[in-house]
């Protein structure tokens, strides 16, 4: 008798990885000087590693959330970075996902303006006049605007009138234009930066080959029940040691060098592959394409 299909147990696992340590946690040695600290030191820290897993489901540990991943940024990556990397800047790279993307409850953005009478307004913070001088968002006179007009939702605005709508007007204000996303915030309000990866371009993102890589030792350790997979996990993710995050790296490094060349994907692959001994694609395999 067949068994019915559902969508079973998962896991989530969500970890920061860097070139000059790999995984994102205090060494051995760190972790026994970080458990002598008194709990009350200003030096200790709440967690040892940035890696969290979760248990998604609705009766389980919920699903990962913007929320979640700033919890982990504010306590564990930046501290652990902060620690393994004294008066170093981190650079975050992250993709194009929904919880990246997420912006604060209060962000400039258009999209949540009411331009209605006594409609709901949510609470935005103060916007910044060309002048330099703050202007209160929660309240917008009547001046016969229209949210956005048929041609802005068509992306078709009419460049002869830049006052078609409350959109078009508010879109090309400085602070409108500007704000940025929650993660990006907390990241440079903490003294670091952080970059968004082209979307659609997984190659140019190592964790992505990270990922691969421990699946591949997950599957091959794992005896496919979830206790073991709850086992398998964290040794498969310590499998992929320093130098494999490097080579990744190296790997993600040439993609970028190869499409500041100007070369298309497969070009660009077929260079990476064939260079793999360089940080960087060389300018002469234009010439060998033009050949071709």
């Amino acid at each position: 008798m067949l068994r019915n299909k559902s969508q079973g147990l998962n896991m989530h696992v969500s970890d920061f990885i860097c070139q000059s340590i790999g995984r994102l946690k205090l060494s051995g040695y760190e972790r026994y000087i970080n458990g002598l600290l008194p709990d009350d030191s200003d030096l200790k820290l709440k967690h040892t590693e940035a890696c969290v897993i979760i248990y998604p489901g609705s009766n389980r540990d919920g699903w990962w959330t913007c929320n979640d991943l700033i919890n982990q940024l504010t306590e564990r990556a930046i501290p652990i970075f902060e620690r393994t990397h004294p008066n170093k800047i981190a650079l975050f790279m992250f993709d194009n996902s929904s919880n990246h993307g997420a912006f604060a409850d209060d962000a400039l953005l258009v999209s949540r303006i009411n331009m209605g009478d006594g409609t709901k307004m949510p609470l935005l913070r103060d916007g910044t006049k060309p002048d330099g001088s703050t202007h209160v968002m929660t309240y917008i006179d009547d001046k016969g605007l229209i949210k956005r007009c048929n041609a802005c939702k068509k992306n078709k605005p009419d460049p002869k009138n830049p006052k078609c709508c409350a959109t078009r007007i508010l879109s090309a204000q400085s602070d409108f234009a500007s704000q940025r996303s929650r993660i990006q915030e907390v990241i440079e309000a903490a003294g670091h930066m952080c970059i968004f990866y082209p979307k659609f371009h997984c190659e140019l993102n190592y964790i992505e080959s990270f990922w691969a890589e421990a699946k591949r030792v997950a599957r091959l350790s794992c005896d496919y029940s979830f206790r073991g997979l709850k086992r398998t996990v964290p040794r498969a993710l310590d499998s992929v040691g320093l130098i494999k995050i490097r080579r990744f790296a190296r790997r993600s490094e040439r993609f970028m060098s190869a499409y500041k060349l100007g070369l298309s994907r497969k070009a660009a692959a077929f260079a990476v592959k064939k260079y793999r001994s360089h940080r960087r694609i060389p300018e002469k395999v234009l010439e060998e394409f033009a050949r071709d």
